[in-house]
């Protein structure tokens, strides 16, 4: 559960988010009623396409989920190190697997009578930590939160 949130951004990219007071690129870190530590890095622009990557770090180690690839091929030569087929274009080919498996939980979900996920709460405190973020972002100041 998050507990606080900063952010900071700056418009790199476009100078017409810039004209409309907003950014493109911002960093965002929070911290968790445990104490446990998230850091966000945002972009309007990944010219490599659409990007969504996750790690955890920790006492036992690391998890890294990284964007899904045509295959799982990597090569390492005297040409390139560590070569890589290119990621998918288009986000809707990166995430097809994941919409359908959304779709089919959800549909399953109401064929069972079972809550759906998410839920109206999640969506909830998902907008209450958006609007802190915002308020972070304006201010320049972290935000307690209370989710």
């Amino acid at each position: 559960e998050p507990a606080e949130i900063q952010v900071i951004g700056s418009a790199l990219i476009d100078d017409q988010v810039a004209e409309l007071g907003d950014v493109d690129s911002a960093m965002i870190q929070m911290k968790t009623v445990s104490g446990r530590l998230v850091h966000i890095n945002c972009s309007r622009r990944a010219v490599y396409g659409y990007d969504q990557r996750v790690e955890a770090l920790g006492s036992a180690g690391m998890l890294q989920s990284d964007n899904p690839r045509p295959d799982g091929l990597l090569k390492t030569s005297a040409t390139g190190s560590e070569t890589r087929r290119p990621l998918y274009e288009f986000f809707i080919d990166r995430y097809q697997d994941a919409y359908r498996n959304q779709m089919n939980a959800f549909i399953a979900a109401l064929v069972e009578g079972a809550p759906v996920s998410p839920s109206f709460e999640d969506g909830y405190k998902a907008q209450k930590l958006a609007d802190a973020a915002q308020q972070s972002l304006d201010t320049g100041l972290p935000v307690k939160l209370e989710l």
